[in-house]
């Protein structure tokens, strides 16, 4: 039986996170405003597709750097821009970065 989603935090503030396609160098800046242990709710100015996967780097307060990967869910056409869904892909150590920040973001702590 498949585990019930997590619904994801919305950030009070925006967290602006760099992403790359496997194999180039071409920065895509994420403006993340949602985020959970499985997925990343974003604003992006570049059109990416669904099944684009993209390796995430960013700092998340409290935490620190990051550095995550993850397959693009689905993408909108928004204004200024597109929004979009990242199902992220998580070790351990990765999960856990991720829970700190959304419990200290939860409870208004820097860390």
């Amino acid at each position: 039986q498949k585990a019930a989603p997590v619904i994801p935090l919305q950030l009070p503030k925006i967290q602006v996170v760099m992403a790359r396609r496997p194999g180039t160098l071409i920065p895509i800046h994420l403006m993340v405003d949602g985020i959970s242990p499985e997925i990343l709710l974003f604003k992006t100015g570049a059109r990416l597709r669904e099944g684009d996967t993209l390796e995430l780097e960013g700092l998340l307060t409290g935490v620190g750097a990051v550095r995550l990967s993850g397959v693009v869910d689905w993408m909108l056409q928004s204004l200024g821009g597109f929004s979009g869904q990242i199902a992220l892909k998580l070790d351990a150590e990765q999960a856990e970065k991720i829970q700190r920040f959304i419990f200290l973001q939860r409870h208004g702590s820097r860390g």
